[in-house]
């Protein structure tokens, strides 16, 4: 009888793991992304508005320059510079199927110095 308790509560572990369902995830976004459908689950008109409610650290200052302006990322809409991130403002929701943040180092690497060193929010568009 001893010997059959010390493994019940393993074998019912295992049991109980082993039904349980892995659950659905309806976005692949990542800390550096956001897909069409976390976006339109903001509810949100704009792009701005929606990337402040889901992710407010990528429009924040980086620091200062020489005259003391804040150095804000860049905006890249489908691969072109659009502005600062106040263009988000001028950018639907609706129109969106995806964003990611790139560091000023990444995005040095893929649109050279004038990218800014702020960092790019890069919008993917229909």
């Amino acid at each position: 009888m001893r010997v059959s308790r010390r493994w019940a509560a393993p074998a019912l572990m295992l049991l109980v793991l082993g039904c349980a369902s892995p659950g659905e995830t309806t976005s692949t976004s990542s800390s550096r992304t956001l897909t069409q459908a976390d976006l339109l689950g903001t509810r949100e008109a704009t792009l701005y508005d929606a990337i402040q409610r889901l992710r407010p650290q990528w429009l924040r200052a980086r620091g200062a320059n020489l005259t003391g302006a804040s150095i804000l990322p860049q905006v890249y809409l489908d691969g072109s510079e659009r502005g600062d991130i106040f263009e988000l403002r001028q950018i639907p929701v609706l129109d969106v199927t995806g964003v990611s943040f790139m560091s000023a180092s990444d995005a040095a690497t893929r649109f050279g110095t004038r990218a800014g060193t702020g960092g790019v929010i890069l919008v993917l568009t229909r």
